[in-house]
């Protein structure tokens, strides 16, 4: 891994200024259109308090570059969600 660094750094620290810049818009453009279709899809598989939440904790995780902070509200609503499932007996009569 050091070694994949290494040489990722290097070919980095040699693209020139205006290729950097070319690089930058493209990598934040993809970025922001991630991000973007992502947001819609948890608007569209989550009810609204709960995409709200999760996009919000979404941006923080990105803002403070702590995913742990996305994760614990992905948790959050799955032990919701496997709390409110029904247990349903079913009895049978044993003769």
């Amino acid at each position: 891994m050091t070694k994949i660094k290494s040489i990722l750094d290097a070919i980095s620290s040699t693209i020139p200024e205006k290729d950097k810049l070319n690089v930058t818009e493209n990598r934040g453009s993809h970025a922001l259109a991630s991000g973007i279709n992502y947001i819609n899809f948890l608007k569209e598989n989550f009810s609204e308090d709960e995409s709200q939440e999760l996009i919000k904790r979404f941006l923080n995780a990105i803002r403070t570059e702590d995913p742990k902070k996305f994760y614990r509200g992905i948790e959050h609503i799955r032990e919701q969600t496997d709390n409110s499932k029904e247990t349903i007996i079913v009895e049978t009569d044993k003769k």
